[in-house]
């Protein structure tokens, strides 16, 4: 009784408190329980408590196992958008800087060169020096009156046949206005900046621009659909309106659009890499290395002067989009690509072809992964784009808005969508037969009747699974692995022996179990010995 009267004399105020008191207890319990349950069911996700789980036995268990997936994946999904995660299981601790069997006995920033069997570094010692003395000498000669005179800026591509030192005492012989000996001999100024250069010289006009974007990538892994595909983005997003540019590119838009850098033979005009206005996006096969003319004997071996003169430098290259793609499904579809050229001949088998480390562009198909990743890595200059080609078929849009932010583009649902249905494999098909062959292909190689949409693969690889396992041995095949398979693995993709599989339909559009990348090779860093 006491107590109810004191409770019935209490002041207001008293009230108000105690009721707060109240409402903030439940509050707390409230959250408490709603914290434990988070916790319970994150637990269930992500650690698979439950025996229900664990087998899959118990239907009750389905809903909650396909919620757990979907998170995972797209918890997978959102970090993958802007970066690539490392996967300590799959990098290299290699640092062996003697000799190798195969690349993945060095360290990131070498690979094996096959003709030494040993470990040498894609960027040899002094190549960064000797650039820079090259970019002093082209600097000092853009600026010199004579080159203005004889309007050599406009003449001269690429670099300098000269393979000995300038010696400028006497006149050369050979006295085309144009040539570097004579542009040296009248720019008295320059002769200390150019002096001491051994080989080519870099034409100060053709080093690629910060604003560059070089579509770059393994020979067959998808490159012109890629080109087909950025080409139809940008009309639909920056020339909706202009006369001929609503419609979808053509094979010849698309090589004037995105000139192959390394095919002068096929460019509009001489002066188009200089004048080049607007987007300026061209496409590469070139690995990264720092190799200059004439392209002999290092990083890429002895393939042509295209691969070593700029514009088609790797050194200067700032701004990539990286296609990779299954070695199994590229090596496969190169070899079918070179027999249609006459570039391998009749009798030669697809497991001799598929071991020459040196062919064009002059590494291995993992070793030009791994020089990339390796560029990326050791120059914070170099923004690098992964392009998964088998995600890229899969899911186009969201791949697509990717590339559409790398350059700087801001794209709609809808004008994603065109480009796709732009670039479809159907209508790049019907598009080669009514312009009578690849723009590219008519004016290089003069071959106006090749197929280069495969039309009998369908885009599945048709014909991949008996190459490897008919026309090539199985220590051919085991060869391969050697030197690419751990790439191969690393990358998600089937590292097993081809003939162990039974299922051939892997071989066209394969899924891996997880959608890694390119950055699950290990991050690599500037050798620290002295390089061979």
């Amino acid at each position: 009784m006491h107590l109810k009267n004191s409770l019935a004399r209490e002041d207001p105020q008293s009230k108000q408190r105690r009721s707060m008191s109240r409402k903030w207890v439940l509050t707390l319990a409230l959250l408490a329980v709603l914290s434990l349950a988070c916790v319970l069911y994150n637990a269930v996700i992500f650690n698979g408590i439950g025996a229900t789980l664990a087998t899959g036995s118990n239907a009750s268990s389905k809903p909650v196992a396909g919620k757990a997936q979907a998170l995972r994946g797209e918890l997978k999904r959102a970090s993958q958008v802007d970066s690539f995660h490392f996967v300590e299981t799959c990098s290299s601790n290699a640092s062996n800087y003697g000799n190798c069997t195969s690349s993945a006995a060095c360290p990131e920033s070498h690979f094996c060169k096959p003709e030494t069997g040993k470990c040498i570094p894609f960027c040899q010692s002094g190549a960064h020096e000797r650039d820079a003395k090259n970019f002093q000498c082209g600097t000092c000669v853009e600026a010199c009156p004579y080159v203005h005179l004889m309007n050599c800026s406009r003449t001269s591509f690429g670099e300098s046949r000269a393979r000995k030192p300038f010696n400028f005492t006497k006149a050369p012989r050979i006295r085309k206005k144009c040539d570097w000996y004579w542009i040296l001999y009248n720019c008295n100024s320059c002769r200390e900046a150019c002096g001491g250069i051994h080989g080519g010289v870099r034409a100060w006009s053709d080093i690629p621009k910060a604003e560059d974007v070089f579509v770059t990538s393994y020979p067959k892994v998808g490159s012109t659909w890629v080109r087909h595909l950025l080409t139809n983005l940008y009309r639909a997003v920056e020339m909706p309106r202009t006369p001929n540019k609503s419609r979808p590119a053509s094979f010849k838009d698309v090589d004037d659009f995105i000139p192959f850098i390394e095919g002068r033979a096929a460019w509009s005009f001489l002066n188009m890499f200089r004048d080049r206005a607007g987007p300026r996006i061209w496409k590469s096969h070139a690995p990264y290395h720092c190799d200059s003319y004439p392209c002999r004997g290092h990083t890429v071996g002895g393939q042509s002067s295209g691969q070593c003169m700029c514009p088609n430098c790797a050194i200067h290259f700032r701004r990539v989009i990286y296609i990779y793609r299954d070695g199994y499904n590229t090596l496969g579809s190169y070899f079918r690509f070179r027999k249609g050229l006459n570039q391998v001949q009749a009798t030669t088998h697809f497991g001799k072809f598929v071991n020459d480390r040196r062919m064009y562009p002059g590494l291995s198909w993992a070793d030009h992964i791994r020089s990339w990743k390796y560029a990326e890595a050791s120059n914070n200059q170099i923004k690098v784009l992964w392009l998964r080609y088998e995600t890229l078929k899969k899911t186009p849009e969201p791949e697509m808005q990717r590339v559409a932010k790398f350059l700087g583009l801001e794209a709609s649902a809808d004008q994603v969508k065109f480009a796709i249905q732009s670039s479809s494999f159907e209508y790049m098909e019907k598009m080669e037969k009514a312009e009578g062959g690849v723009h590219f292909f008519k004016k290089k190689y003069k071959k106006p009747g090749f197929d280069f949409v495969d039309s009998s693969a369908g885009g599945t690889n048709a014909g991949t699974p008996f190459l490897w396992t008919k026309d090539a041995s199985q220590e051919q095949v085991k060869e391969w692995n050697l030197h690419n398979g751990f790439v191969q693995k690393c990358l998600g993709y089937p590292g097993s022996h081809p003939v162990d599989r039974s299922n051939s339909s892997s071989w066209g559009f394969y899924k891996p179990s997880v959608d890694v990348t390119p950055g699950m090779l290990k991050r690599a860093k500037p050798a620290s010995k002295k390089e061979i």
